[in-house]
């Protein structure tokens, strides 16, 4: 992984859905086989550190409604692992409560930061929703082999601690995944957003995903292909529907 420090024009960037949103880096070091960002060739291989995006903020801030809600994470991890040398997210979130602003963080949270940082989420939980995706492939995969998955363990510490906690597990893959068993260690209070796996043949995320599969769940290789292949998402919909009665079960978007 190629760390790369870059200079920022502004700190707040907006979606297509024109929602507010802070990268304090851009890139990420898992290797998702089907990260939507595969396709964007700059995207693989490195993460940028946005070493003024605080100094930024500051300024941003200063003009700004502090009732729109802010995103924190969308071409990033804020909780990689080189916040723990550089802690631009813990800034920029000391910022935002500073200002008191409505805050949504989406990480996997699967490192320390979390733990570390778990006195200032606490100071922020009245302004604060954490969003940990679990669905990251080698700690799925080792949840399979009955080890720990430490993104369920830090969601239900956050719960515990009063932040109101989210997690998404998505896509769902048919012999790859297991919700029930999520469902299982995961606080029956929080939440699990879902969704089928969204790709079509002949993207850089198809292939990606089939060698993936074929390599780590040869047993669900065929069937995950022709899913691929036909956009038949037959197993997913029979997943849904088994579920159909759980609270806890949302579809993408959040529900904010």
């Amino acid at each position: 992984m190629k760390i790369e420090h870059i200079r920022v024009r502004h700190a707040i960037d907006y979606s297509p859905h024109h929602h507010a949103y802070i990268n304090p880096y851009n890139g990420c070091p898992m290797d998702c086989p089907f990260c939507y960002w595969l396709d964007d060739p700059e995207w693989e291989g490195r993460l940028q550190v946005r070493d003024n995006i605080v100094e930024m903020l500051r300024q941003e801030l200063v003009q700004w409604d502090a009732k729109e809600r802010i995103y924190v994470g969308s071409i990033c991890d804020p909780f990689c692992d080189e916040e723990i040398h550089a802690g631009l997210t813990r800034q920029c979130l000391e910022l935002l409560k500073e200002h008191k602003m409505p805050v949504l963080l989406t990480t996997s949270a699967t490192n320390r930061v979390i733990r570390d940082y778990l006195s200032l989420l606490i100071e922020m939980r009245e302004q604060l929703t954490i969003v940990v995706e679990l669905a990251r492939p080698p700690f799925m995969k080792a949840m399979k082999s009955g080890e720990h998955h430490p993104g369920i363990e830090n969601a239900n510490l956050l719960h515990q601690n009063g932040i109101r906690t989210w997690t998404t597990y998505a896509p769902i893959i048919p012999g790859v995944s297991d919700l029930e068993g999520v469902l299982n260690v995961l606080d029956e209070e929080i939440p699990v957003y879902v969704e089928e796996l969204l790709c079509k043949e002949g993207t850089t995320q198809a292939e990606r995903v089939k060698k993936w599969v074929k390599q780590d769940y040869p047993e669900a290789y065929v069937t995950v292909r022709e899913m691929i292949e036909t956009q038949d998402y037959t197993d997913y919909n029979g997943l849904m529907k088994k579920y159909e009665r759980n609270e806890r079960i949302l579809h993408f978007p959040f529900r904010i």
